[in-house]
Order: structure tokens, then C-alpha cells, then sequence
């Protein structure tokens, strides 16, 4: 069964702007991180099948499928995998959810954190 849907969260640009300016009325530093494979090896909750890649179709089973354990880059389901995973993380180590997709907040005594997720 293909899948229908895409997973691509956005987030509002005045949120981030309300942060932004909070921060820097405050003299928060400010921090920024790329993870440029974050969907990479990915584990996945339902069964994905593919066709064999070429170049790699076994000869003596050219009709048979490959079902995927872990997420492939390019896969639909892949941001929705990785989103999961790290709220999951996330929660675990006490952040409080703010917005419903892509904002995290950890308060412990004075320190206080903010998490954006952009994908």
C-alpha cells in the first residue's frame, strides 16, 4: 500500500521572531545546529517494502522485495520517523512541549531552553 501523506511541519514565523527578540532583550545566547543526515538509519514503525535497488536484484530471485528495517533518505515516511524519535528523546529528558510540532522548552532552576525544529 503506498503512502499517502508527507510530513513536512512548519513553523510560524512570528513564534520565531517572539523568541528571537525575547532572547536578545534578555541577552539569552543563542545556539544553532545542522544535522544534515538526521533521516538517515531511522527506525520505522510500519512494514516498507522496495523493490531491489539495480544493480543489486539477485538473479535467482528477481521478483522478490526488500523490506526495510530501518528509514531510507528520500522515504516519505522518513521526517515523521525522525520527528517521533527525537520528541520521544526529548520528553524523556524533561522538555515540555510549547507547540504541538516544533517547539520544546527545559526550564531547570535559571536555565531555561528552547529547541526549533525546522525540516
Amino acid at each position: 500500500m503506498p503512502h499517502i501523506g508527507t510530513y513536512s511541519p512548519v513553523i510560524k514565523p512570528q513564534t520565531i521572531k517572539l523568541v528571537l527578540c525575547t532572547a536578545l532583550s534578555h541577552g539569552w545566547p543563542l545556539r544553532q545546529m545542522d544535522v544534515n543526515n538526521a533521516f538517515l538509519h531511522g527506525s520505522i514503525s510500519e512494514h516498507i517494502y522496495m523493490s531491489q535497488p539495480t544493480g543489486f536484484v539477485n538473479s535467482y530471485f528477481p521478483d522478490y522485495v526488500c523490506k526495510l528495517h530501518k528509514a531510507l533518505y528520500g522515504l516519505k515516511q522518513a521526517p515523521s520517523s525522525w520527528y517521533n524519535a527525537l520528541k520521544d528523546f526529548l520528553i524523556t529528558m524533561n522538555f515540555l512541549i510549547l507547540d504541538l510540532t516544533l517547539l520544546y522548552l527545559y526550564t531547570i532552576g535559571m536555565v531555561l531552553s528552547h529547541i526549533f525544529l525546522f525540516m
